[in-house]
């Protein structure tokens, strides 16, 4: 996981292209297609909704600092193929066969660059060469027949998800582990803030440390052991201690376990001074300590500021 440097090309660096770039800058293009080549009402009103969209959710995530996660990135997909689509559909209508070229052409060698960053070279050179001469002989106009215009068209749009498509594979074909899901394989070593760094092409990059740990350390098992043997929450018979500040005598103490059945009254303290001639409780983690008759507590346990006599307990 690499969370990029706050830029306006956060999304096409190396941990976000993958992701979500494909078809993004033809979606920029999108909506400005549409805006002047579209006199429908609602065509503006549709460009106008999914562009503030893409724009707004697009400069949130590349300018945001702190916390953010490439997976937030699929926020911009229902813009990004609502404005592309639309886009291809006003082009065609009006006959714009060069405008459809410049647009899914553009697209099609962008996705092949980044299917050979992936090492999909096959399939990059595949995208890139029939992106390339469909939008050569889209823009020859009229001396290319409609009906090798439209279906150059259709192979345009078809070699123009191929990238995306390969990638939602692979990611389909393959265990996740880790908390932080990335599609597809990694386009370039990016590390992040918790230590992983995403490994070479082909496999899925991670946060690292124990959010991308299928395992847990030996080194981290043995500190929550300890820690587990020295709370007062630990199980009967392992090394539990009181809370900090208790001035109970060693033979008078005990304690019992707040997963037990045993029916347990509770009873807030009060800053009372009075002696009682029955016990009283405090509670510290999963454990209630129950002092001996009397005993005055140093209340340092969560919630406890001062010496105090613990009240009678009542039925």
């Amino acid at each position: 996981m690499g969370w990029g440097t706050p830029s306006w090309h956060r999304m096409f660096d190396a941990g976000w292209a993958g992701q979500i770039a494909w078809l993004l800058p033809a979606a920029f293009a999108s909506i400005l297609v549409v805006w002047f080549l579209s006199r429908e009402r609602m065509h503006r009103v549709a460009t106008v909704l999914w562009g503030g969209w893409l724009v707004v959710t697009w400069a949130t995530f590349s300018f945001s600092q702190g916390i953010i996660h490439e997976y937030y990135s699929v926020a911009l997909a229902p813009a990004i193929a609502a404005l592309v689509a639309m886009a291809t559909v006003v082009l065609y209508r009006r006959g714009g066969f060069v405008g459809l070229g410049v647009l899914l052409g553009g697209s099609a060698v962008y996705a092949a660059l980044l299917l050979m960053t992936a090492n999909y070279d096959w399939l990059g050179w595949i995208v890139g060469v029939v992106g390339v001469v469909a939008a050569v002989v889209l823009g020859l106009g009229d001396l290319t027949p409609m009906t090798v215009r439209k279906a150059l068209v259709g192979a345009l749009v078809a070699v123009s998800l191929l990238g995306p498509l390969s990638f939602s594979l692979e990611t389909a074909s393959r265990v996740t582990s880790g908390s932080l899901p990335t599609a597809g394989p990694s386009l370039g070593a990016s590390t992040g803030p918790g230590g992983g760094t995403r490994g070479p092409a082909g496999q899925a990059g991670g946060p690292g440390g124990l959010l991308n740990s299928p395992d847990v350390s030996s080194e981290l098992v043995s500190v929550l052991s300890q820690d587990a043997r020295t709370s007062p929450g630990s199980p009967r018979g392992s090394a539990a201690r009181p809370p900090p500040g208790t001035n109970w005598p060693p033979d008078t103490r005990s304690w019992r376990s707040a997963g037990s059945t045993a029916a347990i009254r509770r009873r807030r303290w009060s800053s009372s001074s009075s002696t009682s001639p029955r016990a009283g409780f405090i509670t510290s983690s999963s454990a209630i300590w129950v002092a001996p008759a009397g005993a005055a507590v140093q209340r340092s346990a969560p919630g406890c500021s001062r010496t105090s006599t613990p009240p009678p307990l009542t039925a």
